[in-house]
């Protein structure tokens, strides 16, 4: 598979010892296969507390801004192209999602975002979390 950013070979890694992730060797951004991202979101033995309380408000919104401008590539599963969406509707990260296979493009860093979304989050109950991965593919 080749990277929707640069075209780099993706390389197959496993993340927190749990999750296949394919992750480019030059722009780090990674791609996660239908399900993956879930599992991630299930998964929270690393502790972000720390993370968050670095990230500031206005550091998110200008991140935010920057990847609104960023135009997404082709899915590297199937080639079809790229949905950009926020995750949530509320966590201020744009994933890049495949409308046909399922899979999610995170650029580099985002992965460890949404891990910080999950943990800030947890207290919200399943039914919360659910309907926040349901609103990718609506």
């Amino acid at each position: 598979m080749k990277c929707p950013n640069d075209q780099a070979d993706l390389r197959h890694q496993q993340y927190e010892g749990e999750i296949d992730i394919d992750r480019c060797p030059s722009c780090r951004g990674v791609w996660l296969d239908h399900g993956e991202l879930r599992k991630a979101q299930e998964n929270l033995s690393e502790d972000h507390s720390a993370r968050l309380a670095e990230i500031g408000s206005a550091a998110r919104a200008y991140e935010f801004a920057r990847q609104k401008a960023k135009v997404p590539g082709a899915c590297p599963r199937c080639g079809c192209g790229l949905i950009q969406e926020e995750y949530a509707y509320c966590s201020q990260i744009l994933v890049d999602r495949c409308a046909d296979c399922l899979g999610i493009w995170l650029d580099a860093g985002e992965l460890q975002a949404l891990e910080a979304f999950f943990e800030q989050q947890a207290e919200l109950g399943a039914g919360v979390r659910q309907g926040f991965w349901a609103s990718l593919f609506r």
